[in-house]
């Protein structure tokens, strides 16, 4: 049975072939904190894995690593990722293998090379197989793990986002974590770094802060307007007739902004590409 790229991790053999194989493979399943509860329970050092998005990254690290060769620094030392541990290891067998093939006919006992292992190799072989299939095993589940909570992550954020517009304009671009309106600032890259919206939920994603407040000014500009006119109207109508079945808007801070009410992104308002190919053209002059 031949697997590919597609389905790593799954068993490669079929379950009535290679029996040590198997035994191998579900005793590493067994004994796995990743695919296993009971053996997280056991395992004080993996026991929180899945605990939060942050653990169950590091997690992933840990097997891949983050670098293409497959290393990673852990407290300021180069760590190799258990993934290609594993897969030289087998790698390794079959390099001792092919020794073995030439070694057959260098010693007068075969005119070719050989295509049955010896025992011991082959034996040495499956378990090997065995240890990388776990491990991408592992992989997989922690990246489905990973991929569902940046999902949450993201749907939690895309909530906060904009929820207290038009206000909330300031930012400190010193700030560990700039936000504007609860949308995260980001910096351009040119020698005077300009702040832009960098919120894949915002409908405002890429538009430079600078545009961003001037619309949410003129938006509660217009707002302000519209809510003294009614003001006015509801006043006249006490004084007329004592009552009035007007609802004037209050003017504190609204939480949760309806999305649907956001006002579009205004025609000819550049995104920070923009801008900055702008510059670099009046630069060029």
């Amino acid at each position: 049975m031949t697997r590919n790229k597609l389905n790593k991790g799954d068993r490669r053999y079929s379950i009535d072939k290679n029996p040590e194989y198997h035994q191998v493979y579900n005793r590493l399943m067994t004994k796995s904190p990743i695919l296993n509860a009971e053996a997280r329970r056991k395992d004080p050092e993996n026991a929180g894995v899945f605990s939060n998005r942050k653990t169950t990254e590091l997690a992933l690290v840990r097997l891949v690593g983050t670098e293409p060769d497959g290393t990673y620094l852990l407290n300021n030392e180069e760590q190799t990722g258990y993934i290609v541990i594993a897969e030289n290891a087998l790698a390794d067998i079959h390099r001792r293998f092919a020794k073995w093939q030439k070694d057959q006919v260098a010693r007068g006992n075969s005119y070719v090379l050989p295509e049955e292992w010896p025992k011991a190799l082959f034996d040495e072989k499956l378990r090997l197989e065995a240890g990388v299939d776990i491990r991408h095993r592992e992989r997989k589940v922690l990246e489905r793990e990973i991929e569902k909570l940046k999902k949450q992550d993201s749907e939690k954020r895309s909530k906060k986002v904009l929820r207290y517009f038009p206000r909330r304009l300031g930012f400190n671009p010193q700030g560990v974590k700039p936000e504007i309106c609860d949308q995260k600032v980001s910096f351009s890259r040119g020698d005077v770094p300009i702040p832009f919206i960098d919120e894949p939920s915002s409908p405002y994603n890429r538009m430079p802060v600078r545009e961003f407040r001037k619309l949410a000014k003129d938006y509660k500009k217009k707002q302000d307007e519209e809510r003294n006119k009614l003001q006015a109207q509801y006043d006249d109508e006490i004084r007329k007739y004592g009552s009035s079945d007007i609802s004037v808007p209050g003017y504190g801070t609204q939480k949760n902004f309806p999305k649907s009410k956001l006002p579009a992104w205004p025609d000819g308002v550049p995104t920070i590409e923009q801008v900055e190919d702008e510059l670099k053209k009046q630069t060029a002059e």
